[in-house]
């Protein structure tokens, strides 16, 4: 890991000891290694809905053109089709985890974080919840094609 410095200041200033993070970076940097622990600890045996939008949350965030080149975006896709596609063959290598953390720090930096983020289960009023559902509906879609083998060249956001 080329930012292992960085990752665990991340860690240590935005990742709560339960729940999600405030911050986009560390919740991030959370769903990674909650992937990572549930990969290499317990083969994946819990995997659920929940693991499949922690990867598509870790996509949503990094799929992004304006930080990152599109050899970046495409190695990052690759990456995020390895982890969605590993529920029954879980992914143990270190390679992929800390090759995402890294492109999370870069993005990080070129944005000038930590950024805010709303937490999905605070939505309250119908048109966030409708806008939630949306979003989860181009992520089933987008799984869809993933595990297909299919990887796209870009994603609306």
């Amino acid at each position: 890991m080329k930012y292992f410095d960085e990752a665990k200041e991340l860690w240590l200033n935005y990742v709560p000891r339960n729940g999600q993070s405030d911050i986009v970076e560390g919740e991030v940097i959370r769903a990674i290694e909650k992937l990572r622990c549930e990969a290499q600890g317990n083969g994946n045996a819990n995997w659920d809905g929940g693991f499949e939008m922690l990867v598509l949350y870790i996509l949503d965030v990094l799929n992004d053109p304006d930080v990152f080149s599109t050899a970046m975006l495409a190695e990052i896709k690759a990456d995020v089709h390895t982890l969605l596609t590993s529920a029954e063959d879980p992914y143990l290598e270190d390679d992929v985890y800390d090759r995402l953390t890294d492109r999370v720090i870069e993005w990080h930096i070129a944005k000038g974080g930590p950024i805010k983020r709303e937490k999905i289960l605070n939505c309250i009023d119908k048109r966030e919840k409708e806008a939630v559902l949306n979003k989860l509906f181009f992520f089933e879609f987008l799984k869809l094609y993933l595990t297909n083998g299919y990887l796209i060249a870009s994603c609306a956001k």
